[in-house]
């Protein structure tokens, strides 16, 4: 893809409206998130936000821009979410052709979507104290532009993000599972798992132990009987999660730095009426609370 001037603007035939969280859209749109991959999300004089993207132009119908739209769209919500705690999927609810004036409705049946609460910008300790969360913008957007670069050339970060993401109740630790054995047979075994600090290989074990025990976990545990004696000190699913979480941004610089991609000179300034509006989402908030305890 190619490089495009945070500040140039995209002209297109196509437009994709869509909708979501409201300080969301202010966010991405303020900040230009996905500029560089000549993908913006402006504000329209309506009220409506406009999805833009230069891919549009190889298209000539409704039907191939709503496809292409789906596709960019589920790519940023993945992003948006792991990256920036944005919870709230973001919906195309129209297309219009800016040079006819068309515009083209999607059936309301396709539109339902199950829609996720996004919590504030604030973690309540156990003691009762509220935390204020400190967010450093220019670090979530950069890590957004290489996450979205990757899942776009990447099929199996992709189907990682998902299954990260996922919201199947009593699964959990099945996708989580999932998730490591697509990593290890990526890096060649347990041995070449990404560690750090905060990833050991005896956690690693402590992980796997737990999540193919029926003892620790019942019905979602991803064995049916028990194949060992049940861990001694299994797993909770916060802890297991910042284990996955760290595993996969580790995996990730990774697979960057392999294609040597780097966009942490691009100048980005964040827009300060956005930062009071930014919230970040639970998942986010669960990983800033359980983190230390690793």
């Amino acid at each position: 893809m190619k490089l495009k001037n945070i500040n140039e603007v995209i002209e297109v035939r196509w437009h994709a409206i869509i909708s979501g969280e409201k300080d969301d859209l202010e966010f991405l749109s303020n900040n230009k998130v996905f500029c560089p991959f000549e993908i913006s999300i402006e504000a329209g004089d309506n009220g409506e936000y406009v999805l833009k993207s230069q891919d549009f132009n190889d298209f000539k119908n409704e039907h191939e821009i709503w496809k292409k739209a789906d596709k960019i769209l589920g790519n940023i919500n993945l992003v948006k979410e792991f990256d920036c705690g944005m919870l709230r999927p973001l919906k195309l609810k129209k297309v219009v052709d800016a040079d006819n004036n068309k515009h083209y409705l999607r059936s309301e049946d396709t539109l339902k979507s199950k829609l996720q609460v996004k919590s504030q910008g604030t973690i309540l300790n156990e003691d009762g104290t509220v935390e204020e969360i400190q967010t450093n913008y220019v670090a979530i957007i950069n890590k957004s532009l290489r996450t979205y670069k990757l899942i776009t050339k990447n099929s199996e970060a992709r189907r990682v993000l998902k299954l990260f993401n996922s919201k199947d109740s009593g699964k959990e630790f099945i996708n989580l599972y999932k998730i490591y054995e697509i990593i290890e047979k990526d890096v060649g075994g347990i041995d070449n798992t990404p560690k750090s600090e905060l990833v050991t290989k005896k956690q690693i074990e402590q992980f796997k132990h737990t999540a193919n025990s029926y003892s620790a976990l019942g019905e979602a545990s991803r064995h049916g009987t028990e194949n060992k004696k049940p861990p001694k000190n299994p797993m909770g699913l916060p802890e297991a999660k910042v284990l996955s979480r760290t595993i996969i941004e580790n995996w990730f610089e990774g697979l960057l730095d392999k294609e040597k991609s780097n966009y942490s000179g691009l100048n980005l300034k964040i827009n300060k009426a956005t930062k009071s509006k930014f919230k970040v989402g639970e998942q986010n908030n669960q990983i800033l609370r359980v983190s230390g305890k690793l």
